[in-house]
């Protein structure tokens, strides 16, 4: 017997085109995880997360991820964080950023320039 999720709605701001919304179940936020986290050179042991959790990758990379692989989180966006911080070496740390991100953390931090 199968099991109905309730959808979780995601909302595209429209900056690359038509503002969209996006439906996905909570089994389907996993499948999407493991698909492109599976395309990984190596499994992530940090998420530094500068994209809010209510768009589409914030919430698949700053939510499910961690949640799912027990892996901590720097939630950026809500910390008000403009830089990328220091990490352990040798750390794979996986950057979440929306495209307008890269502009800031560019000017802000001189490993992007």
């Amino acid at each position: 017997m199968t099991t109905l999720q309730a959808e979780i709605a995601f909302d595209a701001s429209g900056h690359t085109g038509a503002r969209r919304r996006w439906w996905r179940t909570p089994d389907q936020l996993v499948e999407e995880v493991e698909l492109i986290t599976g395309l990984l050179s190596s499994p992530a042991d940090l998420v530094v997360n500068f994209a809010p959790t209510k768009h589409l990758f914030g919430h698949l990379f700053g939510d499910v991820l961690p949640r799912h692989r027990n892996i901590p989180v720097v939630q950026a966006h809500e910390a008000g964080i403009d830089r990328v911080p220091t990490s352990p070496v040798g750390a794979h740390v996986l950057l979440v950023c929306l495209p307008s991100t890269w502009a800031h953390l560019r000017r802000a931090h001189s490993a992007f320039a």
